[in-house]
């Protein structure tokens, strides 16, 4: 009988072990955002261009987009003006929520990218601070992204 028990209990252990890497199979694996070919709008506010300090074909910038709705969207920008291609990935880190996890991706020479945030409202009269990351084959440097000021009427 205690045989029995234990084969039964070995069974239902398997049956729940098989559920549960079903249930974290069918998970999104992460929820970053993947990169998209650049095309500036007229509606584009950024901060000067950054030299990766170890990779110095590599620039990057944090920009904001806004809109007649009194919303704005953070956007890290980054341009591969090296040889060769490079692994990156990145973060937009925005007082207002616009703050997005920047798939890692593959980019390649001469091409340039844009990683956005999530479009987020503002409020009058507030001065929103953001920063941006970027990371190229295992480095990472941070700087500013542009301040969202906010006045009404905007931008």
């Amino acid at each position: 009988m205690k045989q029995f028990f234990r084969a039964v209990v070995r069974v239902l252990a398997l049956g729940v072990m098989a559920s549960g890497v079903t249930a974290l199979a069918a998970a999104p694996a992460s929820a970053a955002v993947n990169w998209k070919p650049w095309s500036p709008p007229a509606n584009l506010i950024c901060k000067e261009t950054i030299t990766h300090h170890v990779y110095k074909d590599v620039g990057f910038q944090g920009c904001y987009i806004y809109n007649d709705k009194h919303e704005a969207q953070m956007v890290l920008i980054v341009i591969n003006n090296g040889p060769k291609a490079i692994n990156i990935s990145g973060r937009i880190i925005s007082d207002f929520g616009s703050n997005a996890d920047c798939a890692a991706s593959v980019l390649n020479p001469r091409i340039r990218v844009a990683c956005y945030g999530p479009t987020k409202p503002t409020e009058c009269d507030t001065v929103y601070d953001n920063t941006v990351q970027l990371v190229v084959n295992g480095s990472i440097k941070a700087g500013p992204g542009a301040s969202v000021i906010r006045g009404c009427p905007f931008p």
